[in-house]
């Protein structure tokens, strides 16, 4: 009853969060606050329709109010223009996971059979499904895209995600000593396996994830951004980013994930001590070693035996574990060889069953799944979509990126690695895609700066320079800066004038008619 409380209650949570605060930070509280408190492998599962649980419930929600955010409130928001993406490599990677995901669909259309196991074919109606399954997992790359493509939008992402993770920490703390019990205490089930979940004498916190291994690497993601905003930060502001830092680090390590620790001693000193164009740099062969894993693993040329002797080193068992993923890679890689193209679709079609039906597979990586269920159209196309803005920005101009930039980039690649061994792709994940793909855009001239609404040139309700070719025109009228790297015209400001009250932030909020500048 409290879970389904959560689901309904949320929307009009949201609700509040669009009339209170500006629109990015209340797509950030949204989304990301969705993911973070609502209850997992929980919701309504809808004919065709996607479920309706904590993926997509904030999804719509965030979508309906930022639109009329857009609309109601667009000379005070910077937004880039349209819901769909410029910059002509995206369009080709979202063209090829829509052909893959009907290649896959009209490829297996027959039935498999495993003794008594009988694996229904596809038909029209997967087609319509899994399309709008797909488009409902990315879609907050475009509210992304829209918002949070400015430095601003940016820092806001990551602050977000800092200031909720700190408060999350002292719920993970607590199961860490209590063991995970909060999901059953408040939402009545609990998510997962409860002996994962205890390691080391201890215990892995859960919270409302549905692994423990979700909320190490969400630590994780909170480390590298609280590192990024020290980097960036001025000196007066550089000791609570700091302290965050330090603070994050220290509840992952409680965490007892071997995996989110090994990602954050590679990429923290990254963050701290690199120049933005290494960051790049490094993000960048990260990227392309992630994308190119499959065929690297098909040609035997990842070092798993060194990587093998180095868990033995650290942890036996965690050795073990690891030699039992490699050997269903294997096998589930040469089911995929099978049908290279478009997969072998949907319903479990791809794994390994004897003669009896049994499942003989345990699919865990991200890359392996894709593959097998989609072929290379679809990995490619999902797998280029989470890489290609962060090669992007390295290959584009050699500008001067912000570290802010650099550091999303970093924290985007800390979930590439961890989609090798592990599996689902978070909201937040496509919220820093999102933002990538708009600063490329940018960068590369995608979009034109009459496009892009900038901040009013003068204050409202002020005249233009005497003399020039705007003389006479309301100052709201010209709303849109002409480039990026021309400055803006100075306003002089008539005497005698008082400036019109500024307006409130609520995107409900109407203009009067009888204000300053009000445009009929």
């Amino acid at each position: 009853m409290t879970a389904w409380a959560a689901l309904i209650i949320w929307p009009i949570v949201s609700f509040v969060f669009y009339n209170k605060l500006t629109a990015p930070v209340a797509l950030c509280a949204t989304i990301v606050g969705g993911y973070l408190l609502l209850p997992t492998r929980f919701g309504l599962d809808l004919p065709i329709l996607p479920p309706l649980d904590k993926r997509t419930i904030p999804t719509i929600v965030a979508f309906i109010f930022t639109a009329v955010a857009i609309r109601k409130d667009a000379g005070n928001i910077q937004v880039l223009p349209g819901w769909i993406p410029r910059d002509p490599v995206v369009l080709g990677l979202l063209m090829l996971l829509v052909v893959g995901t009907l290649g896959s669909v009209f490829t297996n259309r027959e039935a498999l059979v495993f003794g008594p196991r009988v694996l229904q074919g596809h038909s029209l109606y997967d087609a319509g499904s899994m399309l709008l399954e797909i488009g409902m997992v990315i879609a907050p790359l475009f509210l992304a895209r829209r918002l949070l493509s400015f430095p601003d939008g940016q820092r806001i992402l990551l602050t977000a995600i800092v200031v909720s993770a700190v408060a999350y920490s002292f719920l993970a703390l607590y199961e860490i000593r209590m063991s995970p019990q909060l999901n059953m205490m408040i939402y009545g089930f609990f998510p997962h396996q409860f002996a994962q979940h205890m390691r080391g004498g201890g215990f892995r916190p859960v919270v409302f994830f549905g692994h423990g291994l979700g909320l190490s690497l969400f630590l994780t993601f909170a480390t590298l951004a609280a590192a990024g905003l020290f980097r960036s930060a001025k000196e007066g502001d550089r000791m609570k980013w700091g302290l965050a830092m330090a603070w994050l680090f220290a509840v992952m390590v409680l965490s007892k994930s071997l995996g989110a620790l090994m990602i954050a001693v590679v990429l923290l000193p990254c963050l701290l001590f690199l120049k933005t164009r290494m960051q790049l740099l490094v993000a960048t062969c990260i990227a392309g070693m992630v994308l190119t894993y499959p065929a690297l693993r098909a040609a035997d040329q990842v070092p798993v035996d060194r990587i093998m002797a180095f868990a033995e080193q650290i942890n036996p068992n965690r050795a073990a574990s690891f030699m039992t993923r490699l050997e269903n890679e294997e096998l589930l890689l040469e089911r995929a060889r099978e049908k290279p193209v478009f997969g072998w679709g949907g319903w479990g079609r791809q794994r390994i069953f004897d003669e009896f039906g049994n499942n003989l597979s345990v699919t865990d990586g991200s890359w392996v799944i894709e593959l097998g269920a989609g072929g290379w159209f679809r990995y490619i196309g999902l797998f280029g979509l989470l890489c290609w803005p962060v090669i992007g920005l390295f290959l584009g101009p050699r500008e001067k990126i912000d570290p802010i930039c650099a550091a999303l980039a970093l924290l985007l690649c800390a979930k590439l690695v961890d989609l090798i061994p592990n599996s689902g792709i978070p909201p937040i994940s496509w919220l820093m895609v999102g933002a990538l793909i708009g600063r490329l855009e940018m960068k590369r001239g995608a979009v034109t700066g009459q496009q892009i609404v900038e901040k009013p040139v003068v204050e409202p309700g002020y005249a233009r320079k005497p003399g020039s070719a705007d003389e006479g025109r309301p100052a709201t009228d010209l709303r849109y800066a002409r480039d990026f790297s021309q400055k803006k015209d100075e306003a002089e400001r008539p005497t005698g004038r008082k400036a019109e009250p500024k307006a409130r932030r609520s995107i409900f909020y109407k203009r009067p008619k009888t204000s300053p500048g009000y445009r009929r």
